[in-house]
C-alpha cells in the first residue's frame, strides 16, 4: 500500500492537488479497500451459500452427487458426504463397471456420433 500511496501523491502533485487533500483522500480510499473487500467478499459467499442450500433442500440427489463427484478422489470427503446423503434419506450404490455413462442426445446406440 506504501507504493500505490506515493504513486497516488505523485500523481496528485503532478495536477496541483494539494498534498494535505491528496493524503485525505487517499486515506478515504485505503479504509474504504479495507472494509469493501470484506463487505464485497462476504456478499458473495453469501449468495453461494443460499444458491449451495436451494439446490441441496430442491435437489438433493443431484446436489449429492454433483458434491460426491467433486470429492471422489478425497475418501474421507466420499465417506462423510455418502453418510449425509443416507442422512438425507438418499440411496447410495457402489459404482460399477456395467454402470452406462449418459450419451448424449445426438449419440447412437455405439457411444459414437
Amino acid at each position: 500500500m506504501d507504493q500505490e500511496k506515493a504513486r497516488f501523491l505523485e500523481g496528485a502533485r503532478k495536477l496541483s492537488v494539494d498534498e494535505k487533500v491528496a493524503n485525505e483522500v487517499f486515506d478515504l480510499m485505503e479504509k474504504f479497500a479495507y472494509y469493501g473487500f470484506n463487505k464485497s467478499h462476504s456478499a458473495a459467499y453469501g449468495l453461494v451459500t443460499y444458491q449451495t442450500a436451494y439446490l441441496k433442500k430442491h435437489f438433493p440427489e443431484e446436489f449429492m452427487a454433483g458434491l460426491l463427484t467433486c470429492d471422489k478422489d478425497d475418501t474421507d470427503k466420499v465417506v462423510k458426504n455418502v453418510a449425509e446423503a443416507r442422512a438425507m434419506g438418499s440411496r447410495c450404490c457402489a459404482p460399477t463397471s456395467t454402470s452406462r455413462r449418459a450419451t448424449s442426445p445426438s449419440s447412437s446406440s455405439t457411444g459414437r456420433r
